[in-house]
């Protein structure tokens, strides 16, 4: 299992903050104001909510891929629509995120495309071990040559996952994996969430079961109606 345990950074600072994004309410440990989420480093939120709650609007707004449609968020400290695009890159650079588009690059391999957030890092050649570990431990070590195009709807999640965390990053924004992973798989992903979110790393989860989120240590942040 790929090692969660990095140096302690203090909670004083918010890795992230969403304000009038969406209309949200807190379940257990925690707490958030209805219409702002905090996350703050050493967090586990799950997001739960019916269809248009807006589930898909905050993750692409903490994951820097599109603009809140209402409201703002600030993420490291800093409204990143109001930086420039390279900026708003160097950002991104610091969060891993796998949402429904997976955006894989299909002709290169499972290797490649899970190794690319560490080549855009520069990080160096040595990394490369970290994306083989992390690769056989969600059960795509033996395929990491082949075509990320070739991989089945599991395969290819796990893969997003393994993109999303490889590089250690400090906010890790998931969209529900537990719908196409293999349960076996599942289970260690979710186990490596909540490790994660008791270091550094604020991670956010997305999903239909946040009685397995809220019994694994997450706060529950049930969006719109369904609050």
């Amino acid at each position: 299992m790929p090692n969660p345990d990095r140096r302690a950074v203090p909670a004083a600072t918010p890795v992230a903050r969403l304000i009038g994004v969406v209309e949200a309410r807190a379940r257990g440990a925690g707490r958030t104001d209805s219409g702002e989420l905090i996350l703050p480093r050493g967090s586990f939120h799950f997001i739960t909510g019916g269809p248009g709650a807006g589930k898909s609007a905050l993750l692409a707004a903490l994951a820097l891929t599109r603009p809140p449609a209402r409201g703002r968020v600030e993420v490291f400290g800093q409204d990143p629509w109001a930086l420039t695009a390279g900026e708003r890159a160097g950002l991104r650079r610091r969060i891993g995120a796998a949402l429904g588009d997976d955006a894989m690059i299909d002709r290169l391999s499972v290797f490649r495309n899970a190794a690319l957030p560490l080549v855009l890092a520069g990080a160096p050649p040595e990394r490369a071990a970290d994306v083989r570990e992390m690769l056989a431990w969600l059960g795509l070590g033996e395929m990491a040559e082949t075509p990320a195009g070739a991989l089945d709807r599991a395969r290819r999640r796990a893969l997003a996952v393994a993109r999303a965390l490889v590089a250690q990053p400090e906010l890790i924004v998931i969209d529900d994996p537990f719908e196409d992973l293999a349960p076996e798989v599942a289970a260690k992903v979710l186990g490596l969430l909540t490790a994660l979110g008791q270091g550094e790393a604020a991670v956010v989860m997305a999903g239909r079961d946040p009685a397995r989120a809220k019994k694994a240590g997450a706060t529950v942040v049930a969006l719109g109606s369904a609050a």
